[in-house]
């Protein structure tokens, strides 16, 4: 549960309505974590004492309204099981103190492990923006992003001219050290990358191939946990758009690895001649046509006893799943 129901309303609601109440309820829960994550509460918590801040503390680290935070942060500290603060009222009436915990570390920037990105992304107005228009997705069977975003084919372009249409530097409304929309999405992608990656390299025999490929594998982070689990290959790429890329720094991790700049809805050279090349989490962005021409593409890069590797999301069991959310998006 998201927000303990009263014994008043398990005693006189039926039980479907309060499964409704309740899933109409952690939308807002979710929209919390989303703003604590773009406002970077965590990293003011982070560096603060280790008694915890009161609202009016962090407040002033992030510029923002105190009154407003603190309600923010009662919200946050109300979500059970994933609350990313904890919330103490001092006995002497003094304002609240809050505190982070094991779920509000993993928004920490930079953390080991951390989703700070990926937490807030879908809260930025071009993935906001975006959603506005799945109603409009599924009555005519397009993407919600091209209705947004017209003339866009990708997440990245979409991202691209929410930036340059806001004409700013940094994320509208952030305060904290945080890049471009475009850049906090592909962050974003690299956190969940880095969470997965080393389930991925641990559980595939890898080493039995020279020369490797990441297909739309941003900033190689895949790629470097498979060639930590298997030292004997010879050459990496990862392969991403030309904005992906040169977001990324110019060190790419690993002797082996290459950062190569392209398009798989192009010819793609860079990559020519590889006996594997991989593709997570690509796939379910697009319809079976465009799904069709990236095979098409991908296959020309491949030898003759060449392998390709798909890592999706399987949508299986009836249980509430990411599988099942992100086509809505889409």
């Amino acid at each position: 549960a998201i927000y303990g129901q009263s014994w008043l309303q398990r005693l006189v609601l039926p039980p479907g309505l309060l499964v409704v109440i309740e899933q109409w309820r952690a939308s807002w829960a979710a929209e919390g974590l989303r703003l604590f994550a773009r406002l970077g509460v965590a990293d003011v918590l982070a560096a603060g004492p280790r008694g915890g801040m009161n609202a009016e503390a962090i407040a002033a680290k992030i510029q923002a309204d105190a009154p407003s935070l603190q309600r923010l942060l009662r919200l946050c500290a109300s979500i059970t099981e994933v609350a990313p603060v904890s919330m103490t009222v001092p006995r002497s009436g003094a304002p609240p103190l809050f505190r982070l915990t094991a779920a509000g570390r993993s928004m920490v920037t930079d953390a080991p492990m951390g989703v700070r990105h990926a937490v807030m992304s879908p809260g930025l107005p071009w993935q906001a923006r975006s959603r506005l228009h799945v109603f409009d997705a599924i009555k005519t069977g397009k993407p919600a992003f091209t209705f947004a975003w017209k003339g866009c084919r990708t997440f990245t372009e979409a991202a691209q001219l929410a930036d340059k249409q806001a004409g700013e530097p940094k994320a509208s409304g952030a305060c904290i050290d945080v890049p471009s929309e475009c850049n906090v999405f592909n962050l974003g992608m690299s956190e969940c990358s880095s969470i997965f990656s080393p389930l991925i390299a641990g559980f595939y025999n890898w080493s039995k191939f020279e020369r490797i490929a990441d297909v739309g594998g941003g900033n190689g982070s895949l790629l470097r946990s498979i060639l930590k689990y298997h030292p004997k290959i010879k050459q990496a790429i990862s392969l991403d758009l030309p904005a992906v890329i040169d977001a990324c720094p110019a060190d790419s991790g690993h002797p082996s690895l290459t950062l190569a700049r392209g398009n798989f809805f192009e010819l793609m050279p860079e990559i020519n001649g590889c006996d594997a090349i991989i593709m997570r989490h690509i796939l379910h962005d697009w319809s079976d046509e465009q799904c069709a021409e990236i095979l098409s593409h991908v296959r020309m890069c491949l030898t003759p006893r060449a392998k390709l590797v798909v890592a999706e999301m399987v949508v299986g069991s009836s249980c509430l799943n990411v599988g099942r959310m992100i086509p809505l998006a889409l």
